[in-house]
């Protein structure tokens, strides 16, 4: 007989992971003395043993990073065993060279692919066009953007790629609205953009950026937005609401939507049919509740702002999934209406 639906004891990661004190800042400077700019992103990483710098005590940001040390970064991070990967037959990469067990391994997990002339470039520069490609098959991230740069047209291979990066505000443009795919990284640079997915709080959108946006970039957002079903024992569904993908993936929803159930499942608007674990965080009072999926997710999460910012008469775009139906659109202002209960609440 399935158990119902579990309570979590993980209460620790709601909106944040892990996040370096200042006491931690202070160690890695001291470790890191060339470290003047994307220093939360570096020091995170090292709080989180990913990377170690150099063996003089500092870390180059401005070095250029190497095509096998990015997939390196990103191995460690994973946590990969990289023995027992099938020769990916590189021309320039061959068994017992140095980095070959790395490479044979990102080759097997779909995260690189090589060259068109057959070599791989162990050696070779990362560029950001390049970096978008890794960091997206590497962690399996979807979504995409509205926003179009200048420099990256849609019949561009890395096009995808770089709008889902935009869209996780992993990366983000240059002021001229530009993106500059072939515009080589240094550590520095690639060190900020592993940080960004890895933790929610170093991310670039400016929350201040919310207001005023353009109907299609509000619409796009329905790609954090999920329909959740809750099923009984005898797996028949009991309940249906909606719900959206918030900091560290994990997913937000009415608590009478979840109430009940022994399993449950988010339907993206992609259709991809996301197994939930069980109950992070819950208030009944407020009716709402977090989730936690099986595995990540790989969809952004939606931007979110505090309700004091809205406006009475204010437009707003609501997102919802009415009984048969997924992610419909309507559009309304705002009443702004709240009211108190004998608790004042």
């Amino acid at each position: 007989m399935k158990s119902s639906l579990k309570i979590l004891l993980i209460l620790s990661i709601f909106l944040s992971l892990n996040w370096v004190s200042s006491a931690d800042n202070a160690e890695a400077s001291s470790l890191f003395p060339d470290v003047n700019y994307f220093q939360d992103e570096i020091y995170y990483l090292k709080d989180q043993g990913i990377i170690n710098g150099y063996k003089d005590g500092k870390f180059g940001p401005n070095d250029p990073i190497k095509r096998l040390q990015a997939i390196q970064m990103i191995l460690k991070e994973l946590g990969v065993d990289t023995s027992n990967a099938p020769n990916p037959g590189f021309k320039d990469v061959h068994p017992g060279s140095y980095g070959y067990k790395e490479i044979a391994k990102a080759a097997e997990l779909g995260i690189i692919s090589g060259k068109p002339d057959g070599n791989f470039d162990p050696n070779g520069i990362l560029t950001r066009g390049q970096m978008a490609v890794i960091l997206v098959n590497a962690y399996d991230l979807k979504g995409t953007s509205s926003h179009k740069f200048k420099d990256v047209k849609e019949s561009d291979g890395k096009y995808p790629f770089v709008q889902t990066l935009v869209s996780h505000s992993i990366a983000g443009g240059y002021p001229d609205n530009t993106y500059r795919p072939n515009l080589t990284m240094n550590r520095g640079q690639f060190a900020a953009f592993l940080a960004r997915y890895l933790n929610d709080d170093l991310k670039t959108n400016n929350k201040n950026d919310l207001k005023d946006l353009p109907f299609n970039s509000i619409v796009n957002n329905d790609q954090s937005v999920v329909l959740i079903e809750l099923y009984d024992e005898n797996d028949e569904l009991i309940s249906q609401g909606s719900g959206f993908i918030v900091s560290n993936q994990l997913i937000a929803t009415n608590f009478h939507v979840i109430s009940g159930g022994v399993t449950a499942f988010a339907i993206t608007n992609d259709g991809d049919v996301i197994e939930l674990d069980g109950v992070v965080e819950y208030d009944e009072y407020y009716d709402i509740a977090l989730l936690k999926p099986t595995e990540k997710i790989g969809y952004p999460a939606l931007p979110l702002q505090s309700f004091n910012n809205v406006k009475k008469g204010e437009k707003v775009v609501a997102f919802g999934s009415p009984y048969g139906m997924i992610n419909t659109i309507t559009e309304g202002f705002s009443s702004k209406e709240t009211f108190e209960d004998e608790t004042g609440l």
